[in-house]
């Protein structure tokens, strides 16, 4: 066959295959949409677009790097309204429903959150916290020409429009968790109506206060064309539209949404048209006898931002571990484990995982041949096992549950770790996994094995929530209480003779070194002739000798002795290698440092100074390693030569993996840490199924937040959520001034109507009065 006829037949298939492959979808995580004169705003990708009310045509009308969202139609169809953290702070721009460019209205360091247009067009209803109400502030009205946003007269407002008549508006009081699903009590919202000319306020939701433990949530007040309010209610036991006369009486619900219900609806200016959310699609429903519609919106286009981006390390980590002799160190960076050598120049950079999970937790084995480490690699949080030599990993552990850094014996040939408050030892060479204790009351906190590898010396806290320190003897699976105090003990780190414990407590009020001896004091240890013959005993004891534990606890609770004072309490502390020292971290008059002060609880001194986070010796204690804003430095001991640590290398992130991998660390927090083990009652891991098929049309760090928050908020729990970084590099929220005194436009000036007590402008130099012009 003619080559060019194979030439030609060759490029229409491709063509083809290309068009196929790139032909639109139906969208979702469309947020926040709004209509008016036959189109539809909405949110997509950080961006307003603008469609068709069946959702054709579709048009970007923003496009920039912040978020642009809650898009709304003024009553001419002709501009649309929507918030921005494109300067920092969540401002109102307004931008022509043709496009342009837009232009910003509010500019206070407070959030200024769009709610409606004033019905004759020449304002926008925002919720805001500027204002002087402790749990709140009212509604306030933004003016087009960028002036003074005026309150409107209420004492709070979290959501409202008014009516477009312009005679009431109705409003939340107090704002909701949109994703907190079945809450019902005290706390709930409720919909509330104000007569624009008397000022009369009333409740028109839940008014019976006697039962509110049955209130439910009554948010977003809309006003339809036939003179109802509408809004968003969970009566039925979902988010639905209900609608009612805003004079009171019945409730009738309009809409009967099932799993997530209706989310962010939203009016038309005249009234005609409710758009919503559900399950992270568009819907629309026509006001007043309409059928909800799921508005479908077909389209591909480019993103903004790349799915793939490279993260250079630059000397900077999450966390690290020194190897025992402090050759290199083993760093973690974005959730991936390398391992550096602590001298420029001297070494190769090894990488020790590469995977878009969570790898951290890193710690290397008293001989060098391991680094154990966290990973949720299979899902669950697990600990592996890298052999430094070979490059081998190896996953050890097989148990639900969260899990930190392991506690190796010295030598290397097991750690101790913890697991759903349950203390394991862990058999490197058997490949061993040994339940050793458990502790209802919340775990333990392992310190470190004695120098026999026979004790554990930890921490954790009883029935009443009491912490306390004790040694563990493995073998007879028995642990000693070697505090006995009301006060909180933690740490706990044996001397190297195995006869005293230096533990941190706060039973001065501050968090101090304290020592308690092993064994009954028969002596006064200051006695001068009792500190000769002890001393002579110790020169003449054998390099041989055995080291031993042995514990009295008869009158143990009266045995500490507290070796540091004062106001500035005891961070992380250590003992030098030849056990004479205990270092410590605190701060005195001239800033924070690294001190000293003898096993004895004598010659206390400051070192040096700087700052110290996760100060962690050698094994062989001849040098430490710190973090110390966002770098890894090493000093040696006692000579205090500082030097960072440098290396550079590069990490790929995936962000499409990435959101999986957070959406999964949710997930496993909440099933692992909540409150109660029965999830109130829910199938967690149902609901993770049911909405975990939206990942994959998750465009923003805002979209899967949100996705996130709804799989929490179906446990019906306060204080919980996920927020975090937007993903984006906008300049940092500007900071306007707070006078100390409202005012009011009058007369071609601003009137003073209030000045707070004691604040900015209550100054006698100042002789500011309510009533005066400014």
């Amino acid at each position: 066959m003619n080559k060019k006829w194979l030439t030609g037949i060759f490029t229409v298939v491709f063509t083809f295959t290309l068009m196929v492959s790139v032909q639109a979808e139906p969208i979702k995580f469309a947020r926040y949409p709004n209509s008016s004169h036959g189109k539809i705003a909405f949110t997509y990708y950080g961006d307003i677009w603008i469609a068709d009310i069946d959702g054709s045509n579709p048009k970007r009308l923003t496009d920039h790097i912040a978020m642009d969202v809650y898009p709304r139609f003024s009553p001419d169809g002709k501009w649309i309204a929507f918030n921005s953290n494109r300067m920092g702070n969540t401002d109102v721009w307004l931008i022509p429903v043709t496009g342009g460019e837009p232009r910003q209205l509010t500019f206070h360091t407070t959030g200024d959150n769009i709610q409606y247009w004033t019905p004759d067009g020449q304002g926008i209803i925002i919720s805001t916290s500027r204002g002087a109400n402790p749990w709140g502030s009212p509604l306030h009205i933004v003016p087009l020409d960028g002036s003074l946003p005026m309150p409107m007269d209420m004492d709070a407002g979290s959501a409202g429009m008014i009516s477009q008549d312009g005679s009431m508006v109705a409003f939340n009081r107090s704002s909701i968790r949109y994703w907190r699903k079945h809450y019902k009590g005290n706390n709930q919202t409720d919909v509330w109506v104000q007569n624009l000319t008397t000022k009369k306020i009333t409740q028109l939701t839940d008014t019976n206060i006697r039962e509110f433990r049955g209130h439910v949530q009554d948010a977003y007040p809309m006003w339809g064309v036939d003179g109802m309010i509408y809004f968003l209610s969970e009566r039925d036991g979902f988010f639905n539209i209900w609608k009612m006369s805003p004079r009171g009486g019945a409730l009738i619900q309009v809409t009967s949404h099932r799993n997530d219900g209706v989310q962010y609806p939203s009016i038309s200016p005249d009234g005609t048209m409710i758009t919503y959310e559900n399950e992270f699609e568009l819907w629309k429903l026509p006001v007043p006898d309409g059928i909800p519609e799921k508005v479908t919106i077909n389209m591909d286009f480019d993103v903004k931002k790349n799915m793939f981006e490279v993260l250079t390390s630059d000397n900077s980590a999450d966390g690290f571990s020194p190897s025992p002799g402090g050759d290199y160190v083993a760093v973690d960076f974005h959730g991936e484990i390398f391992v550096v050598p602590s001298e420029s120049g001297v070494g190769e950079i090894k990488r020790v995982t590469n995977s878009p999970w969570r790898d951290r937790y890193q710690t290397y084995s008293p001989d060098g041949k391991y680094i154990a480490y966290v990973s949720d690699e299979s899902l669950e949080e697990e600990i592996w096992l890298y052999e430094v030599e070979t490059g081998i990993r190896r996953k050890l552990t097989n148990h639900e549950s969260t899990k930190r850094e392991v506690v190796w014996a010295p030598d290397s040939k097991q750690f101790a770790y913890v697991a759903a408050n349950t203390l394991f030892i862990y058999n490197v060479e058997l490949n061993e996994n040994t339940r050793v204790a458990f502790n209802q009351a919340g775990g333990f906190s392992v310190r470190e094995f004695s120098k026999d590898g026979k004790w554990l010396v930890l921490s954790h806290s009883d029935d009443n929530q009491n912490n306390e320190v004790y040694l563990y003897d493995i073998a007879a699976r028995k642990e000693y209480n070697i505090t006995q105090s009301l006060f909180r003990e933690s740490g706990g780190i044996l001397t190297n003779d195995g006869k005293k414990v230096i533990f941190t407590s706060d039973r001065d009020g501050n968090n101090h070194l304290y020592a308690v001896p092993l064994q009954r004091v028969t002596e006064d240890p200051d006695d001068p002739l009792v500190k000769e013959r002890l001393k002579k005993a110790e020169r003449e004891k054998s390099e041989e000798e055995t080291f031993e534990v042995n514990i009295d606890l008869n009158g143990i609770d009266r045995r500490a002795i507290q070796f540091t004072r004062g106001a500035n309490g005891v961070g992380s502390y250590f003992l030098s290698a030849d056990g004479n020292t205990i270092y410590y971290t605190s701060s005195d008059a001239q800033g924070a440092g690294l001190f000293s002060i003898d096993v004895d609880g004598k010659n206390q001194k400051k070192v040096t100074d700087g700052s110290f986070s996760g100060i962690t010796p050698t094994a062989d204690g001849k040098m430490v390693f710190y973090r110390q804003q966002g770098g890894v430095y090493k000093m040696t001991l006692p000579n205090r030569d500082k030097e960072q640590v440098q290396f550079n290398f590069s990490v790929k992130v995936d962000k499409r993996a990435e959101w999986e991998q957070v959406f999964e660390e949710a997930w496993r927090v909440m099933k692992y840490r909540f409150y109660d083990e029965n999830m109130h009652g829910f199938n967690w891991d149902a609901v993770k199924e049911r909405y975990k098929p939206f990942l994959k049309y998750v465009g923003e760090n805002q979209d899967l937040y949100d996705l996130t928050n709804e799989m929490i908020g179906e446990l019906n729990a306060s204080h919980t959520g996920v927020s975090g970084s937007s993903g984006i590099e906008i300049p940092s929220a500007y900071r306007t001034r707070f006078l100390g005194f409202e005012m009011m436009p009058d007369a071609g000036s601003y009137k003073v109507t209030h000045i707070y007590r004691d604040g900015p402008a209550d100054k006698e130099w100042i002789d500011l009065k309510v009533g005066e012009y400014v």
